[in-house]
């Protein structure tokens, strides 16, 4: 396949939308490879970029795909299922998940194992996953790889969110002891991923609930949302002693909150545009360990709800998130 051929791919436009357009292949380095892609997984973020003017003019959009390998690079061959994320139309304006073909650095890749789907590997393999994996080690916590001895408290503020959903699964993994908020109709669905309590996150007492449930000894957290006074709410439920949580939105800390508790902002993209190269390493590792975790049945994706098999559908799914009507789920497409 020559790079000067024409894809289809969903773009951002001008009036801060997005529509179908035909566009070069992305360009390939030496450590690239090209994929046809097969699914797609939407994101919060996939809407916030073309909507809110974050992107140029016809540049690609989209983050979660999986798809089949046509350029090889690395340990990958040609026909290989493979998974992963890019920050579309951002690192390279030609290259998105919305699109017939995209390109990845092998390390940012994994093998999607035969018993999964081309939707599930998108899940998983995506920004939802590996925010999780990347949060938690910036929190100071073990590795997948080598668990706690002993479990540690961590809050996981709305476990019902995509980033919630892996946090969950990757407690139980580390042997952290997770007390997680979500809507109660999600509480038996984490508890079977490995919540130790649920909360509901309406409740006014929650966060005193939390500590009073915890003994007041959770050091470490995760706010998933971010934003609306979740932050404020989570550092509540923290010890006396205080700890560190993990924000997935910039965040001012407010004259109210805890003065013990460290505010950290986190954002995924760092680890796989340069500015942190230890980052990169973390999700190169995660990746040669993932197909493991979801054969051992360790590690299994978000409910999945089917939205389409074209990229002339993707502004529907784009705006049905943006208008906050997904809950729970994450929004498919499967080409």
């Amino acid at each position: 396949m020559s790079a000067s051929e024409k894809q289809r791919a969903v773009v951002a436009t001008a009036d801060k939308s997005v529509r179908v357009s035909e566009k070069p292949l992305p360009t390939l380095r030496d450590d690239d490879v090209l994929l046809q892609v097969k699914a797609v997984t939407l994101n919060p973020t996939d809407w916030k970029h073309p909507y809110g003017g974050g992107l140029a003019e016809g540049a690609s959009v989209g983050s979660d795909f999986a798809g089949v390998v046509v350029k090889p690079a690395g340990q990958f061959k040609a026909g290989d299922r493979v998974a992963g994320f890019t920050r579309g139309g951002k690192i390279d304006k030609d290259n998105g998940a919305f699109a017939e073909y995209a390109k990845s650095p092998s390390a940012l890749l994994w093998k999607v194992p035969d018993s999964t789907s081309f939707e599930e590997a998108a899940a998983m393999g995506g920004i939802g996953s590996h925010t999780a994996v990347y949060a938690l080690e910036k929190l100071g916590l073990p590795r997948w790889d080598k668990p706690a001895k002993e479990p540690i408290p961590i809050l996981i503020f709305s476990g019902a969110t995509s980033v919630g959903h892996y946090a969950v699964q990757l407690a139980k993994i580390l042997n952290l002891k997770a007390y997680v908020t979500a809507s109660p109709k999600w509480h038996n669905e984490l508890k079977a991923l490995g919540a130790h309590e649920c909360f509901d996150y309406k409740d006014a007492d929650v966060a005193e609930k939390i500590k009073k449930a915890s003994g007041g000894s959770i050091k470490y957290g995760l706010d998933t949302i971010s934003e609306k006074g979740s932050a404020s709410t989570a550092s509540e439920a923290f010890s006396d002693e205080g700890g560190k949580l993990a924000l997935l939105l910039p965040y001012e800390k407010q004259a109210s909150d805890p003065e013990q508790v460290k505010f950290m902002p986190i954002l995924i993209y760092n680890a796989i545009d340069g500015n942190d190269q230890e980052g990169y390493k973390l999700l190169e590792a995660f990746n040669k360990d993932l197909p493991g975790l979801i054969e051992q049945k360790k590690f299994r994706s978000n409910p999945i709800k089917k939205m389409g098999t074209s990229l002339d559908q993707i502004k529907e799914g784009l705006d049905y998130l943006r208008d906050g009507k997904a809950s729970g789920e994450k929004l498919a497409y499967t080409f």
